[in-house]
């Protein structure tokens, strides 16, 4: 049997209960359920010391690939909006972020994605690439979501929306996201052209996208303190100090008071009328009064007359002299200068070398992805040599070994190194990607890969070596 108490709470709560259920009614749905916050996976990125993040998302909204990147791809089964609803196997998610503030100071990036995967086989190798600006059929950074979490990306483990980071050229630390490098290709081509090619493969249900950068913080200016001007002391207190005062009591400064002058005009005393008085022995006494002396005139001053002018000479008027007639100088001839013929630039071959090493499902096993561009004016003749060798650690390479665009080179990997030498030209401006495997046995290991042309100065030896270390 329930309690008198317990009844009354029961009806309270009813009470209650309609009160918000009419409130929400009419209030378009302001009690309504709270939306849960979306779970992170992961490790997070954040931005290195002395630099501020500014973010750029995607969705819900339509996805915006440039069409060069759909085209480098031969225009693949991919989505035009966010969320991905319906979600399709096979169909991936391009979209290009164009504007990116302060693009060309950018020091770090990431990319966020609110995901999960879908019920198909095909998930299980899904992930996040940057495609590469001037030939997007490159991918220059990627992870897949299975190495990033650290199980396998299956709509049984991750049934619901979560988030997941990826950072820009960087490895998996136990602080969370690390830069592998100074610079990657993705950071130059954001930094460059002021855009980014972020691409989702390709049975994963996406929510948005976001792209944070990491640009240097401003430097706060000084607030200038205004210094009180000395003054006269008022009534409300004592003088103020002058600007640069060693401190102490304030000397008051003295306030002369105004003097004020009146005009006065005297005027004449009553002339008193003589009172008859009586003398000691009763008799009346007459009191006469004095004269009013006259007061004698004084001598009337006379005026002693100017004295006279003194006649000014009257100047006399010199002649002005005639001037001389001025020598016109005869111009000499400007002499004509020689033409002289100007040198025309010799082309140069610019060789540049990036490097990612991305994890795989199996422990210790990365697929290494190397790139060799030509930036220089001219190409760059057959006979360039680029070599990929273990500094560190223990580290082991092994096929098979994949050149995109292919031909052109002759390559051999055995062990801890490799070397492919070039057997046609380079044109300026081209990008080649080597890709192979490698397994990593004693951590850390560095590997670093270097390209050149033997008997040729590069003219800017500092980027024809980059080095990759795996912790």
């Amino acid at each position: 049997m329930k309690q008198p108490w317990s009844w009354g709470i029961a009806l309270g709560g009813l009470a209650i209960a309609f009160i918000l259920g009419a409130c929400s009614w009419f209030g378009g749905g302001s009690f309504g359920t709270p939306t849960p916050t979306v779970p992170i996976i992961g490790p997070l990125a954040s931005c290195p010391a002395g630099a501020t993040p500014l973010s750029m998302t995607v969705g819900p909204g339509p996805l915006q690939p440039r069409p060069q990147l759909v085209s480098a791809l031969n225009n693949p089964p991919h989505y035009t909006q966010l969320p991905t609803s319906p979600a399709v196997p096979g169909t991936l998610v391009l979209h290009t972020f164009t504007n990116i503030p302060s693009a060309g100071s950018v020091v770090y990036y990431w990319v966020t994605v609110v995901a999960r995967p879908l019920a198909a086989w095909q998930a299980s190798d899904d992930g996040i690439r940057i495609r590469h600006h001037l030939y997007p059929f490159l991918a220059t950074d990627g992870w897949q979501f299975s190495s990033i979490v650290g199980f396998p990306w299956t709509a049984s483990n991750v049934p619901n929306f979560v988030q997941v980071t990826m950072g820009g050229y960087s490895t998996i630390t136990a602080n969370g996201w690390s830069p592998v490098g100074p610079s990657g290709m993705p950071l130059v081509d954001l930094n460059t052209y002021g855009e980014l090619d972020v691409e989702v493969h390709d049975s994963t249900e996406v929510l948005s996208l976001t792209l944070v950068v990491c640009v240097p913080a401003p430097t706060p200016t000084p607030t200038k303190v205004p210094v009180p001007t000395a003054g006269l002391a008022t009534p409300q207190g004592p003088a103020t100090a002058i600007d640069g005062d060693a401190g102490g009591t304030p000397t008051p400064t003295t306030v002369i008071p105004p003097t004020v002058v009146l005009q006065w005009t005297p005027k004449p005393l009553p002339t008193p009328t003589p009172t008859p008085k009586k003398s000691p022995g009763g008799s009346a006494v007459t009191v006469v009064p004095l004269p009013t002396p006259t007061p004698t005139p004084l001598p009337t001053a006379t005026a002693t007359p100017a004295p006279s002018p003194t006649p000014t000479a009257t100047p006399t008027t010199v002649p002005t002299p005639t001037p001389l007639p001025t020598a016109t100088a005869t111009p000499l001839p400007t002499p004509t200068p020689t033409p002289q013929s100007t040198p025309t630039p010799s082309s140069v071959c610019d060789l540049v070398v990036d490097k990612v090493m991305q994890p795989t499902n199996q422990p210790g096993v990365y697929t290494v992805i190397l790139f060799v561009s030509n930036q220089g004016s001219g190409p760059c003749p057959a006979g360039v040599q680029v070599t990929d060798n273990v500094i560190q650690g223990a580290m082991t390479f092994s096929g098979p070994l994949t050149i995109t665009p292919s031909g052109g080179w002759s390559c051999t990997i055995s062990g801890s190194g490799g070397t492919c030498t070039s057997t046609s030209t380079l044109a300026p401006g081209s990008v080649v990607q080597f890709s192979f495997t490698a397994t990593v046995t004693q951590k850390p290991a560095t590997n670093c890969v270097r390209a050149f042309l033997p008997g040729v100065q590069d003219p800017t030896p500092g980027n024809n070596q980059h080095c990759v270390t795996v912790q």
